[in-house]
């Protein structure tokens, strides 16, 4: 059987986050990338008031040895702890209830060491590493500048410990760098469709992607890479259908191998500093509705070969909008915490209906938007939530995409509707249009947009 690791989850009293990844020393502040290229998030091990700083006397890199396959950053490695008036350091852990572990259950550790003192004379730093009162390393003496790795695995849900315990010839009490404690998971599922998987790590190399990502990236589905959507079938591996890159701060062409991932349905490559054109293939999938594809906030991007005509167009005094994603063919699915982006933290109500109440809001490109939420009081549920939804996905007009998303994010419903793209022959603006929207009868003929549509936008 195949198994994953999963880093262990368990809050002690000073660290700031629960994933068991740890370095040493008294710095409280995290490494990560650029520190670490793998972007491991290594945060510093709780205060113990007993232990100090081993002084870093030694100038230079820590290595890593040629087998060594975790490759730990230097910065990690010169971050080490020693005991200050003691010949040992004992640490141990449990497991939070989140982890649902059972008699069972096995985890798996790796500890990590370096001298980076220089060490004079006769003095001698040696100790015995004891993984739940078993020996797990006799009588080691870590070398100076060169990472030292051992792991082991213990089992059952109590408590565990480790101790790191000076022999009797040893002058200098034990160090330690760092430390690394995950659960062991059998592993029922199939691995990603390999050219999906393939396509992902071209992806991650290509950009750099400042996340967590390792590992397969569908399998297992509780743990599949972040802002990833995977489909699972009972007949076939898991398939890669969404992709979210937004907000990565990724500059350059947009590759045209992003177009080449065959079951990808949606991707996000919004505010970034993407420049250029928007590849054919993925403009085409677009086009064709068969991919979702947002674009937007990238000021160096433009949506055909054509860059140069709509650059100049948009120097224009005339505000016109240049709409980088072609029509919306499939609604997107916004998370809550963006609804509140959107609508800056709900401020604005323009109106209310037996859903609920309906707030102004802003995509990333200046496009206004009705933002529909339910109310908690509200004696609609999801059957009307949805007959909704697919009322308005019928909804068509010039001035009007009727609905452009919907959230529902555990308790959140709602409708994201682009009530109004800018268009410079009517000679509208935002407060116009809010004022339409108050008074859509009377407006109906000035923007050219159906009363009754108008008025879909607050009553259900």
């Amino acid at each position: 059987m195949t198994h994953a690791l999963v880093l262990l989850s368990f809050f002690r009293n000073t660290v700031k986050f629960g994933p068991n990844r740890y370095h040493f020393g008294t710095d409280d502040h995290q490494i990560r990338f650029p520190d670490d290229p793998r972007d491991r998030i290594w945060q510093k091990y709780e205060d113990v008031s007993e232990w100090t700083d081993v002084p870093d006397t030694v100038n230079g890199i820590v290595q890593n040895s040629p087998n060594d396959t975790y490759n730990v950053p230097s910065a990690v490695m010169r971050s080490v702890s020693t005991p200050l008036n003691d010949s040992r350091m004992d640490l141990s852990w449990s497991s939070d209830s989140s982890m649902n572990v059972d008699i069972a259950t096995k985890f798996f550790v790796v500890l990590y060491f370096a001298e980076v003192e220089a060490i004079q004379g006769n003095a001698l730093r040696q100790f015995d590493i004891i993984l739940d009162n078993n020996t797990l390393v006799s009588a080691f003496s870590p070398i100076p500048m060169m990472t030292s790795v051992f792991s082991g695995i213990v089992q059952g849900s109590g408590s565990h410990g480790i101790s790191l315990v000076a022999t009797s010839i040893s002058n200098l009490p034990p160090l330690i760098s760092a430390m690394e404690i995950f659960v062991v998971r059998p592993l029922n599922e199939s691995s990603t469709y390999s050219e999906d998987a393939h396509s992902m790590m071209i992806i991650q190399t290509k950009f750099s992607v400042k996340r967590n990502w390792a590992g397969d990236p569908c399998s297992p589905a509780t743990f599949s890479w972040d802002d990833l959507n995977c489909s699972y079938t009972p007949h076939g591996p898991p398939r890669i259908t969404g992709l979210d890159l937004s907000h990565n701060n990724l500059s350059g062409p947009i590759p045209d191998f992003l177009g080449q991932v065959p079951s990808l349905i949606f991707l996000d490559l919004s505010s970034n500093n993407f420049s250029g054109s928007i590849p054919t293939n993925l403009l085409q999938k677009s086009q064709e509705g068969l991919l979702t594809l947002r674009t937007e906030n990238n000021p160096n991007l433009c949506g055909t070969d054509k860059c140069g005509l709509i650059l100049n167009q948009s120097k224009r005094k005339t505000k016109l909008v240049l709409e980088v994603v072609p029509p919306v063919k499939e609604e997107t699915r916004f998370k809550y915490k963006e609804l509140k982006l959107i609508t800056d933290s709900f401020k604005t109500i323009i109106g209310r209906g037996g859903f609920g109440p309906v707030y102004l809001g802003y995509l990333e490109n200046g496009t206004p938007v009705a933002v529909k939420m339910r109310s908690q009081t509200s004696n609609q549920g999801n059957t009307e939530f949805l007959a909704e939804a697919q009322h308005l996905a019928r909804v068509h007009h010039r001035n009007l995409v009727s609905l452009i998303g919907y959230c529902n994010d555990k308790k959140h419903l709602a409708l994201v509707k682009e009530i109004f793209t800018l268009n410079p022959s009517l000679g509208c603006n935002a407060l116009t249009l809010r004022w339409t929207l108050a008074n859509g009868n009377q407006q109906a003929s000035k923007t050219g947009i159906p009363a009754q549509v108008l008025q879909s936008t607050i009553d259900p």
